[in-house]
């Protein structure tokens, strides 16, 4: 749970235990599920999330645009973890003016010194909202909460053939291979020197976009 700042639930926990104890079969979305999972069930099997193979479409890159895009996507319930990391986009605005933030969301975070672009989601307009990123992110807490996640925003990064910077925390260390598809980034410092150097490099950022 985040709920009240509290890490764990013991309402939630004997839930979850009743539920998984009356399946035949539970199905996991990645490892850290399954453990938990497997405390209490007869059968688990993981099946990590895909994406629809028609709905990717990588993009095309024509040189050093005049402005680097940073991008996200995501719910409201995911908007926290921008907020925590204004310090990061501040920094970045301050070494590179002509970075951009955006945002594709139904919910925003308030706005510091970079420039924020809020683009409202809408499922049709999905893939085109994904290729106009230069760099995606997925920045996470290392908490119960973010290890269940199942790497969905890094998916859709890599659909759309663009390089990502990510919390090496839960699935995403093993969707994203560091200095491949892009980098993991666990500090302030490593966000801001990751994203500066590829936003530096139009060439490094097609070659992580197409490994992608």
């Amino acid at each position: 749970t985040r709920s009240g700042g509290r890490p764990f639930s013991k309402t939630r926990a004997r839930q979850f235990a009743a539920v998984c104890r009356a399946a035949d079969l539970v199905i996991a979305g990645n490892a850290y599920l399954a453990g938990h999972a497997r405390a209490h069930a007869r059968a688990v099997v993981t099946i990590p999330t895909v994406l629809e193979d028609s709905r990717c479409a990588p993009r095309t890159w024509n040189g050093q645009p005049s402005r680097v895009t940073i991008g996200w996507i995501g719910d409201a319930g995911s908007v926290d973890y921008l907020e925590r990391m204004r310090p990061v986009f501040d920094a970045l605005a301050a070494a590179r003016p002509d970075l951009a933030l955006k945002i594709v969301s139904n919910r925003f975070p308030e706005g510091g010194r970079i420039p924020m672009i809020r683009k409202p989601w809408r499922a049709e307009e999905e893939m085109e909202d994904l290729r106009s990123f230069d760099i995606g992110i997925m920045p996470l807490d290392d908490d119960p909460w973010s290890r269940g996640k199942c790497g969905l925003k890094l998916l859709q990064y890599m659909g759309a053939g663009v390089p990502a910077v990510a919390s090496p925390v839960g699935v995403n260390r093993d969707i994203l291979r560091d200095g491949a598809e892009g980098y993991w980034a666990a500090t302030p410092e490593e966000w801001r020197a990751r994203i500066l150097e590829l936003a530096a490099d139009p060439a490094l950022r097609e070659k992580m976009g197409r490994a992608g």
